[in-house]
């Protein structure tokens, strides 16, 4: 899983979704298609990674929120690692 964070097509996601850098990847959007993309990479000590879709095209998307102004009663996203640290 992951978040459009830009009209270009990157998607923010989890390293341990990501994997490693360069690998092919296909996204399933929220209507069904299907895109293909590339792993960028990620910062496993905050589980956290990017990618690219490749396939040309304007993407609906999520802006990237300023933590220092969140207020009260906003929504976010928040991504996990349900399986735990070990």
């Amino acid at each position: 899983s992951g978040v459009i964070i830009s009209e270009d097509g990157y998607v923010l996601t989890a390293a341990h979704v990501n994997m490693k850098p360069n690998l092919d990847v296909i996204f399933v959007l929220h209507d069904g298609r299907t895109v293909r993309g590339k792993t960028l990479g990620m910062n496993r000590t905050l589980d956290s990674g990017l990618m690219k879709i490749t396939d040309e095209g304007k993407y609906p998307f999520v802006a990237m929120g300023d933590s220092t102004t969140v207020k009260e009663g906003q929504w976010c996203v928040a991504t996990g690692h349900p399986g735990g640290y070990e």
